[in-house]
């Protein structure tokens, strides 16, 4: 399935038939460092920085001429009413509350929406900090990717956020 990832990847990403496969292809690390080798195609969020997710370097946003500046401030907005609405509430309700859900659940739901404006699917890697990235929406062509990519690392996941 290794070689199947790879190949589907330059199919996603046509520029990566250029660059040669990583010596450990099943290093998960050194595919990253592939796939973003002449382009950010591939992006990391920090919880402890959300702000720092990567956006403004997403090639694909680049392409779509996506205003990053406003997608990011939308984020910003709604993370703030969140701290607002934690301030707010009863201290055993603060227990309850699981920010890291919530935040990214606000990250990712608004470049999940400027996405399918621009006909992109967004794909998610499980990690301890998430990584994400943006593809055509083509269904068969995310499935065979989502199923190539789990078979090749055991210690991530990758699936469609939807």
């Amino acid at each position: 399935m290794t070689t199947t990832l790879y190949s589907l990847c330059q199919q996603i990403f046509p520029e990566l038939t250029q660059v040669p496969y990583p010596a450990h292809a099943h290093d998960f690390h050194q595919f990253i460092h592939w796939v973003n080798t002449l382009h950010s195609n591939i992006q990391y969020v920090e919880l402890k920085e959300y702000y720092d997710n990567d956006t403004d370097k997403c090639y694909q946003l680049q392409q779509a001429q996506v205003d990053i500046e406003q997608l990011n401030n939308r984020i910003e907005a709604e993370v703030e009413q969140l701290f607002t609405e934690y301030a707010e509430s009863a201290p055993e309700q603060q227990n309850e509350i699981d920010f890291a859900e919530h935040i990214y659940a606000i990250l990712f739901d608004n470049i999940y929406a400027v996405a399918e404006q621009h006909g992109l699917a967004l794909l998610l890697i499980s990690n301890e900090n998430p990584y994400w990235m943006l593809v055509p929406d083509q269904t068969e062509q995310i499935n065979h990717l989502i199923e190539a990519f789990n078979a090749t690392f055991s210690d991530v996941e990758l699936y469609h956020y939807v």
